[in-house]
């Protein structure tokens, strides 16, 4: 049995049972690590209460939870790949697990670095926030503002990508 340290605070039928859910959603053995550890981390807040759980069981709503999360894990991967872009034009051998194959990432790094300084901070720590996945939404909450303004900074972050021959990447 697998043991990392979520296994003295959640119990290991229920390590189980996210490895169990997580292969028949499709993910990798070298992916239930993380997964196993995002997931415990939402058992770990929720609590069931039968009088608001319109009749389900406990083993019910703790599946409920834990596919909602891998659902989450897995949008916010396929977002990740989505922004990355321009990888479907390689050879699937050069690709890793995201997309993004290291020759054109090589091709790529001196003008995303050229970019970046150009932002402001603020558009400088949306656009990482963007790389690592997070939806407008989780950002504007993470820094305390609006969606709106992370729109405005977003057409920034694109102007700037594009000036520098990284349209693609402004999408």
């Amino acid at each position: 049995m697998y043991r990392n340290k979520y296994d003295s605070v959640i119990d290991k039928s229920k390590l189980a049972w996210i490895n169990s859910r997580a292969r028949r959603m499709g993910f990798r053995r070298q992916d239930l690590d993380d997964v196993q550890q995002q997931v415990s981390i939402a058992l770990l807040q929720f609590t069931f209460d039968p009088s608001k759980s319109n009749g389900a069981s406990e083993r019910t709503a703790i599946t409920a939870v834990i596919d909602r999360q891998l659902r989450k894990i897995r949008r916010t991967r396929t977002r990740h790949i989505d922004r990355l872009g321009c990888s479907e034009d390689l050879p699937t051998d050069l690709q890793d697990d995201y997309g993004l194959a290291g020759v054109h990432q090589a091709r790529h790094a001196t003008d995303i670095g050229v970019a970046m300084k150009k932002l402001c901070p603020t558009a400088r720590a949306i656009c990482e926030q963007l790389s690592e996945g997070q939806s407008i939404n989780e950002i504007a909450n993470r820094m305390g503002v609006s969606w709106h303004t992370v729109n405005k900074h977003l057409a920034t972050i694109r102007e700037c990508f594009a000036s520098v021959g990284l349209s693609e990447l402004a999408t």
